[in-house]
């Protein structure tokens, strides 16, 4: 006679932080290739300095983005109400910052300029993809609170 017993498995949660780890890594590598497009300096004599002063923003945007979701993920237990506003602002500082730049170029250049986002389109990745993981990331654990 078989005895059937009922085995509990453990599921361990999704392992966020390595995840947000090779993110950063993959972001990395995208801005040390295209170093031109993000390593610069806001001119803010040019007609528009309301531009400039949203890439300031955009500079930030994507160091937050590299740094601050790995950082929180590893702390998120110590940091249990830093985290998830870490997470948030390293999230969507760099997508917010981008489209106000699009739509600032859109109303004074009539040109969005958002061509390389076909040619290069781990830009869309970058630019849309990882912010909504971490979006994701932060409702899946904010939800377990």
């Amino acid at each position: 006679m078989l005895i059937e017993e009922k085995v509990k498995v453990a599921r361990s949660s999704p392992n966020y932080s390595m995840l947000s780890f090779f993110t950063s890594v993959y972001i990395l590598f995208i801005v040390l290739s295209f170093r031109d497009y993000f390593f610069f300096v806001p001119d803010f004599s040019r007609p528009y300095p309301e531009i400039a002063f949203v890439q300031v923003f955009t500079a930030l945007g994507w160091i937050f983005l590299i740094v601050l979701p790995p950082l929180a993920l590893v702390n998120w237990s110590k940091w249990s109400k830093g985290a998830p506003r870490l997470i948030l602002l390293g999230a969507l500082l760099w997508p917010l910052s981008t489209l106000t730049i699009k739509a600032l170029y859109l109303v004074h250049y009539e040109n969005a300029f958002v061509g390389y986002l076909s040619e290069h389109p781990l830009f869309l990745v970058m630019e849309f993809g990882v912010p909504a993981l971490y979006l994701y990331i932060w409702k899946v654990k904010r939800s377990k609170r």
